[in-house]
């Protein structure tokens, strides 16, 4: 049976009721526990079975990034900035949110900081309140970061850049300098660190090694042909756990 809709001209007052399915970008396991993103929404999934335990509220975004700290997600909302959720009570936590100046993408937790790969914003610090305490525009004011990694061994953080390669910048005292610059052939599009081993997925490039010395410098050590491009990257056990595109 046709049934008329709303005039457009009512639309401004619109209200999103419910949101089911969408991508999902990012995944958090930590304590046991397995959290995803899927579309707006943040997901607890028994870890054994990928049984369905509760659902958050629909955040402002798609969920671009997850991770899980002091049991809390903090969730990268692209354009929409950050949100924090308390995760044990998931399907009713009232997410607090916090504005980037770039496009949040990509996050990291090192003890009570938060680290933001925010795009055009740089690198930005927050406590895990998701009060902004610095970027690193001053230092990188043309960088579009698109990761970041950290160690808890090291003050030093390493910030993907895309085409422009990576950095590793100096965070001590909450403030940022750059330590070291590495171009790459590719477009670095993550990294991860270990220890003072650097792993990069850069895209065409394969995916590159490096070395991060005491004095904060870059050093490349090698760099792998993939068949596809390497977009994404995990390091453990000895192995390196390449999404390589469209091969797999």
């Amino acid at each position: 049976t046709p049934v008329q809709s709303a005039p457009l001209a009512e639309s401004a007052n619109w209200q999103l009721v419910k949101q089911i399915g969408g991508s999902t970008l990012a995944v958090a396991a930590q304590d046991g526990l397995l959290f995803a993103g899927e579309g707006t929404h943040i997901i607890q999934l028994d870890p054994t079975s990928l049984g369905l335990l509760a659902v958050s509220n629909p955040l402002t975004n798609q969920i671009e990034d997850l991770v899980y700290a002091n049991g809390n997600l903090y969730a990268a909302l692209g354009t929409a900035g950050l949100a924090r959720l308390d995760a044990a009570s998931l399907a009713t936590a009232v997410p607090q949110t916090q504005d980037t100046n770039g496009v949040a993408q990509n996050l990291a937790v090192r003890g009570d900081r938060l680290l933001v790969a925010d795009g055009a914003g740089g690198v930005v610090l927050t406590d895990l309140n998701l009060a902004v305490i610095a970027d690193s525009t001053a230092v990188l004011p043309v960088a579009n970061i698109v990761d970041v990694a950290v160690d808890p061994g090291t003050n030093i953080i390493i910030a993907a850049a895309s085409t422009d390669g990576i950095y590793a910048l100096d965070t001590t005292g909450d403030t940022f300098s750059v330590t070291s610059h590495l171009e790459t052939v590719g477009s670095a599009e993550a990294v991860w660190l270990d220890g003072s081993n650097v792993y990069i997925a850069d895209s065409w490039g394969g995916v590159v090694t490096a070395s991060l010395n005491p004095d904060g410098s870059l050093t490349q050590l090698g760099q792998v042909d993939l068949p596809g491009w390497a977009m994404d990257l995990k390091v453990g056990n000895g192995f390196a756990y390449i999404a390589d595109g469209v091969n797999g």
